[in-house]
């Protein structure tokens, strides 16, 4: 059964451990020996269990922790992970992400590329990898986060773009190795 408002209001800590009440969706309140209430969200991103921390009750409101906890389902459903996500906005770190490695690799090699190379690039980049990989730190990427996104381009038949995507992606990974973004390849 989901959550109430009054449910919350009533929930007493336990002396000695912290326990959940169950909401729907994954998602819980967490009550703490101390009186605390936190919402929490618990998902599974690339085959591991995860926990989202969606805020603490009085300050979020039942209606904002499940407004959150459905805006963290829809990026789970598109390949993002939240709790990735939210690590990023945290630190305020974009300069390693791959979207800002893809960038520099891009503007450092514009010299050398036609101009339709490169906008070729820049369109690969930000149709088919940017929405799925773009905030991902490129030291966290994995080969099978790169495998999925390339198989969202094989399914749609652009084998062609997919051979041509995965070559780029190669290339930007590379140069985050060479600048020291990234130790190795794996």
């Amino acid at each position: 059964m989901p959550l109430s408002d009054t449910a919350i209001k009533n929930a007493k800590p336990l002396p000695d451990k912290a326990y959940k009440l169950q909401d729907e969706k994954g998602m819980y309140l967490l009550v703490n020996p101390n009186g605390s209430k936190y919402f929490r969200y618990n998902y599974r991103f690339n085959g591991k269990r995860k926990t989202l921390a969606l805020g603490i009750y009085p300050v979020t409101s039942l209606k904002e922790a499940r407004e959150k906890r459905d805006t963290a389902k829809k990026k789970i459903n598109g390949g993002i992970d939240p709790g990735m996500t939210r690590k990023i906005e945290k630190a305020g770190s974009t300069e390693n992400t791959f979207s800002a490695i893809a960038k520099e690799f891009m503007e450092t090699n514009r010299q050398r590329w036609s101009k339709s190379h490169y906008a070729h690039i820049e369109q690969c980049f930000e149709r088919d990898i940017f929405p799925w990989l773009g905030n991902r730190p490129l030291k966290d990427l994995s080969a099978v986060e790169v495998l999925t996104t390339l198989r969202r381009i094989v399914d749609r038949g652009a084998i062609e773009t997919a051979a041509r995507t995965k070559q780029f992606m190669g290339q930007a990974i590379r140069y985050g190795i060479v600048t020291s973004r990234r130790e190795f390849v794996s």
